[in-house]
């Protein structure tokens, strides 16, 4: 009998001590977009809401809030441009610029 009650408390413990902690992202239930932006030609430096982002055309913005996005594109040689996208809930937006030389 007491083995019978030990092999059960034994087993209590094991499996209580085996179960996984839940994790939660901060994003995990919120509602994000993306926005894909490209130029002709490629490799304009990207900004958004006038702040450099270091990367340049063709790139992709995921999980971006919801809202307004001024983006800026600069390129040696041809005129900065800016467009203004709105990111929707679950939804994507695309950016396809063919800039002006200067």
């Amino acid at each position: 009998m007491k083995i019978a009650r030990f092999t059960v408390l034994f087993l209590f413990f094991v499996i209580v001590s085996c179960r996984e902690d839940i994790v939660e992202f901060e994003n995990e239930n919120k509602f994000v977009g993306s926005i894909s932006v490209d130029s002709q030609p490629e490799g304009a430096l990207i900004f958004l809401h006038n702040e450099n982002t270091d990367k340049k055309t063709p790139y992709v913005f995921v999980n971006l809030d919801p809202g307004s996005y001024p983006v800026t594109l600069k390129l040696d040689g041809y005129a900065d441009t800016t467009i203004v996208k709105i990111v929707q809930a679950n939804g994507s937006s695309s950016i396809e610029v063919s800039l002006s030389k200067k």
